[in-house]
C-alpha cells in the first residue's frame, strides 16, 4: 500500500498505526448504510438531471483497468469510433460471491447493450488530436474476448496479474453511467480511454488536462449543431484514502482553480486514486463552465481497506448549438450559464446541495433538497 503523505510503499499495519482514531466511530454497518443511501439519492438526482438535459451526443472520458487493454499493447490515449460498443452485464451468481460484491455488480444491469457510437465525431476527434500533436491510438471494432497481463512495472505496480478471458467487457467508467444514471437513454457516445492507472506510460495530470482542452477545441470545430455532453466517472482516493488530494480534485474543476489540476502531485496519485485523472481531463474539456457538485462522501481513514468513497461527476456543455436568449431567472433555474469566450450556452447537469444539508443527510439518512445553480 502507498502512504499518502510521502508516497512510500508501506504495509497496512504501518498505515493503521498512524490512522486517526476517530475513524472507529465510522466503521459500523449503520453508518455505512446511511452513507450508501445518501449516495444513491445523489445518483438519482444526477439521473434526473441528465434526463432533463437530454444531450444529443456524449463524449466520455474513462480509464481501463484490465478490461480492454493489456500489455500486448496498452496506449496512453485511445479513441473508439466503431459503430457500436457491446456491454455485457456482470455475473451475479458466481460461487462464493459476497453480498457486497453482488450489490456492486448489479449496478451494471442485467441486459446486453449494443450501445451506439458517434462515428463521425470520433473520426473528427482522432484527426484533430493528431493535428494538435497528441499521439492518439484508435480502434473501430471489439475483439471476441479479452485478456492478458499487467505489470510489474514501477512504483506501486510491483506485481503481475493475469485476468481471465472475458467477453467484451466494457471499462467500468463507461458502463457505470450508462447503466446507473443515463435514465435508459442512449445518446450516441464517443468513448475516450486514458491510461491513468498503470506505469510506466500512465498519463500525467498536465497531459490529461491538455487532452481535455484539445477535445473541447475539436468538438467546437466539428461541423454539427448537436448538443454535446462531457461525462466522466470514477472515484476519488482509494483504496488508500487521502482527503488532501480529494479536496484538491474537488476544487480544481472550478475554472479559477483549473491550473491546480495540472500540478497535482504525482506521488499522491497511485493505484485507483489515479481515477482522479479522468476528472482532470473532463475539467479541461469544460473550459470556463462553472461546476455544481452533488457531494455525499463516505469518509474513511486512509488506512481503510473498504472502497466506500463514491463520486460521480458529469457536465454537459452545449458546445455547438447557439441557444435563444432567456431571462436571468430562467437561466439560474435550469443551471445554464453563458460562456463569454465562445458565445454558446453551457449546461451543467449537476445539482447544487448546501454543505450543511449534506452533513445532515449523512447523519440522519435524509435526502438533501437541491437548490438552483447560481452564477
Amino acid at each position: 500500500m502507498i502512504r499518502p503523505t510521502d508516497g512510500a510503499h508501506v504495509t497496512y499495519d504501518e498505515l493503521l498505526a498512524v490512522a486517526d482514531p476517530r475513524i472507529n466511530g465510522q466503521i459500523h454497518e449503520e453508518v455505512f448504510v446511511k452513507k450508501f443511501d445518501c449516495i444513491q439519492q445523489s445518483l438519482n438526482d444526477l439521473q434526473d438531471t441528465f434526463a432533463q438535459v437530454n444531450p444529443d451526443v456524449v463524449v466520455m472520458f474513462g480509464d481501463d483497468q484490465d478490461e480492454l487493454f493489456f500489455e500486448d499493447n496498452y496506449p496512453m490515449i485511445s479513441v473508439y469510433w466503431g459503430d457500436i460498443l457491446t456491454h455485457y452485464p456482470r455475473t451475479l451468481t458466481r460461487p462464493g460471491m459476497s453480498e457486497a460484491i453482488r450489490i456492486s455488480a448489479a449496478v451494471y444491469g442485467t441486459e446486453i447493450i449494443d450501445y451506439p457510437v458517434e462515428t463521425n465525431l470520433g473520426l473528427h476527434v482522432v484527426s484533430q488530436l493528431a493535428e494538435r500533436d497528441f499521439d492518439v491510438a484508435h480502434s473501430r471494432y471489439m475483439k471476441p474476448e479479452y485478456g492478458g497481463t499487467i505489470g510489474p512495472a514501477t512504483w506501486y505496480l510491483d506485481s503481475s496479474a493475469r485476468p481471465s478471458l472475458a467477453s467484451r467487457v466494457w471499462p467500468t467508467h463507461f458502463s457505470f453511467p450508462v447503466c446507473r444514471w443515463f435514465a435508459g437513454k442512449r445518446p450516441p457516445m464517443l468513448p475516450i480511454t486514458i491510461n491513468t492507472c498503470y506505469p510506466p506510460n500512465w498519463i500525467s495530470p498536465r497531459r490529461a488536462f491538455a487532452l481535455g482542452r484539445a477535445v473541447r477545441e475539436s468538438i467546437q470545430a466539428w461541423d454539427s449543431d448537436a448538443r454535446v455532453a462531457i461525462v466522466t466517472s470514477g472515484g476519488l482516493s482509494h483504496f488508500t484514502v487521502d482527503e488532501d488530494i480529494d479536496r484538491l480534485a474537488l476544487k480544481g474543476p472550478d475554472h479559477r482553480r483549473q491550473p491546480d489540476l495540472s500540478t497535482l502531485p504525482r506521488y499522491k496519485l497511485q493505484s485507483a486514486t489515479t481515477e482522479i485523472l479522468n476528472w482532470v481531463a473532463a475539467a479541461g474539456a469544460m473550459g470556463e463552465t462553472p461546476m455544481d457538485l452533488i457531494d455525499l462522501p463516505a469518509r474513511l481513514s486512509f488506512a481503510s481497506r473498504n472502497r466506500l468513497r463514491l463520486r460521480r461527476r458529469a457536465l454537459a456543455p452545449r458546445l455547438n448549438r447557439p441557444q435563444p436568449p432567456q431571462s436571468q431567472s430562467s437561466q439560474r433555474a435550469k443551471g445554464e450559464h453563458q460562456d463569454q469566450a465562445t458565445g454558446h450556452v453551457l449546461v451543467q447537469i449537476l445539482v447544487g446541495v448546501d454543505n450543511r444539508q449534506r452533513d445532515e443527510c449523512v447523519r440522519h439518512n435524509q435526502a438533501p433538497q437541491s437548490r438552483p445553480a447560481t452564477q
